[in-house]
């Protein structure tokens, strides 16, 4: 403006210095294609960035839709998972190394029942135990011996927990029977029983008293009796044996059946 106003016309070495100026602001500016590179932190003064498309690579920056689904700082608004398959990876930080890291599902749970056991809080391989239902829990197996069928359960002090012992099975020696003469034992007397009671002749039987009170006695207030008979016996002939048909008594005792089963 100020060449037209003087008259001055157009020349190279003018217009040279005016466009150097305009490409030097030109050189400052963010391209829409992409063609500048930013080569220093761009203060945004609280102003936000619009429409910026999902992180794909490592150095992309994220949108709020990518960055809650990387943090789960939103988990709500996220697609609920109903499996969980071995591959599925999950962020955490990790503290020794101070850095985010992925572990997978399998990993993970192979750490929590590894740390979970050494606590105490799992059951390991092996381990037997029983419970009230008819078949294995998952993670289980049932034990089939025939010895652990049909049987009570006897806790030991001892060395021989795990073992088993007896013939009789459970509902066998507790089931409701008749006694008669069949299950009692048998019990035979001899032909004669015989019983003798008295005094043998000749026994003196001292009665209290003075020497007049019956006449005569060598002991000085004392009588002297002498037994003359009494022997008495009493002779039981014949047997007695068991008989009888006897009443039904219950020996069925209520249970509950169990299942024996080891830890896989």
């Amino acid at each position: 403006m100020t060449d037209r106003s003087n008259s001055i016309k157009i020349r190279a070495d003018r217009m040279d210095e005016e466009m150097d100026g305009i490409a030097s602001g030109l050189s400052n500016v963010i391209c829409k294609d992409g063609q500048t590179t930013i080569t220093a932190n761009i203060p945004f003064n609280n102003r936000k960035i619009t429409g910026l498309g999902d992180a794909t690579a490592a150095a992309d920056a994220l949108n709020r839709q990518t960055g809650d689904a990387r943090y789960l700082q939103l988990p709500s608004a996220l697609t609920a998972l109903t499996d969980l398959a071995d591959g599925d990876i999950f962020g955490v930080y990790d503290l020794s190394a101070t850095a985010d890291r992925g572990v997978t599902y399998a990993s993970l749970k192979t750490e929590l029942t590894t740390d979970f056991r050494a606590d105490g809080r799992l059951f390991s391989s092996g381990v037997a135990t029983i419970f009230y239902q008819a078949t294995a829990p998952t993670g289980w197996t049932k034990n089939a011996t025939a010895a652990l069928n049909d049987a009570a359960i006897r806790t030991v002090t001892d060395t021989n927990g795990g073992s088993t012992g007896g013939s009789a099975g459970f509902t066998t020696a507790f089931a409701s029977r008749t006694i008669t003469q069949a299950n009692l034992p048998s019990v035979t007397w001899s032909d004669t029983l015989s019983a003798t009671t008295g005094i043998t002749n000749g026994t003196l039987v001292h009665r209290a008293g003075t020497a007049t009170d019956l006449g005569g006695g060598s002991g000085s207030g004392y009588i002297d009796i002498t037994r003359a008979t009494l022997t008495a016996s009493t002779t039981v002939n014949g047997s007695v044996t068991s008989g009888g048909s006897g009443e039904a008594l219950s020996f069925a005792v209520k249970y509950a059946n169990m299942i024996h089963c080891t830890k896989d």
